[in-house]
């Protein structure tokens, strides 16, 4: 895992962005080709697991290996990260399955209680991966100033975090130099 904190950011760029954008223009290809549009759906949740598994292998290397660096006295509740992670990773794997079942036909087995449940998950889903990248946001600040921050030292990075695409030009190289 500390092979993901070491990689250059484009590196990681290309891997969690233009690698699925390039499958995606092959499988639209390959669908006109072949006439065949539900292809392309069905293997999008394929696309959808291969970038969250990515990205939040990333963000579990990086929360677990940052409090190695913490100033001395200071104490993190890992526990409480690794269960809004997991939460997030068993939503995304949750939210995959619906929609291959979507795009299969298999419409018979999806009743309006499992679409209604997917709308609490969902926001579940968005508040402990938000509360993911707040939590490895302050422990990235708090490792290089090396004192106790505040919101105001780390709403930056969270910001960054959460627009990732982006984010992971600025936040990447700030990762390396703390993990050469």
């Amino acid at each position: 895992m500390i092979r993901l904190l070491t990689i250059k950011h484009w590196h990681f760029f290309i891997a969690i962005i233009c690698i699925p954008i390039l499958f995606q223009f092959v499988l639209v290809g390959l669908t006109i080709i072949n006439s065949n549009p539900i292809s392309v759906f069905a293997v999008f949740p394929i696309i959808i697991l291969f970038v969250c598994s990515l990205f939040f292998s990333w963000l579990y290397a990086l929360g677990t290996n940052l409090y190695k660096k913490f100033p001395e006295k200071t104490v993190i509740n890992l526990k409480q990260f690794n269960f809004f992670l997991i939460s997030s990773i068993v939503y995304i794997f949750i939210l995959s399955v619906f929609i291959i079942c979507i795009f299969s036909n298999d419409l018979k087995n999806i009743d309006i209680n499992s679409i209604t449940l997917i709308i609490p998950l969902h926001l579940f889903f968005v508040i402990s991966t938000l509360s993911c990248l707040y939590i490895v946001a302050k422990n990235l600040k708090m490792v290089e100033l090396q004192r106790s921050v505040t919101l105001s030292d780390f709403v930056g990075s969270f910001l960054l975090l959460c627009f990732w695409p982006i984010g992971i030009w600025i936040i990447q190289p700030r990762v390396n130099k703390l993990f050469r």
